[in-house]
């Protein structure tokens, strides 16, 4: 998890995100509001491809990652065919 900050003022939050690693591939998915107050949602290649973007666009930023005591790590493939009971609750 990560939030798009000011360069100048880290408490101006620009937008919230997370990168979502999947195998070799790794794409940042990222929430914002609109100057009209609409959500915005978008995908990009990581947290510094959308920082890089929105610091052309609006204003120089920063990717600030959030501190997690706790590694997430990929799950593991469940054994056997997965339904839609299964998907709606998962085994922990």
């Amino acid at each position: 998890m990560f939030t798009l900050v000011s360069e100048k003022d880290d408490s101006q939050v620009f937008a919230w995100g997370m990168e979502i690693y999947d195998g070799d591939n790794v794409e940042a998915v990222i929430y914002r509001r609109a100057r009209d107050r609409r959500a915005m949602f978008g995908v990009h290649a990581s947290a510094e491809a959308a920082k890089n973007r929105f610091s052309l666009l609006y204003a120089p930023m920063v990717v600030n990652w959030e501190e997690d005591e706790d590694e997430i790590s990929e799950p593991s493939p469940p054994d056997g065919p997965v339904g839609a009971a299964e998907l709606a609750h998962p085994r922990c």
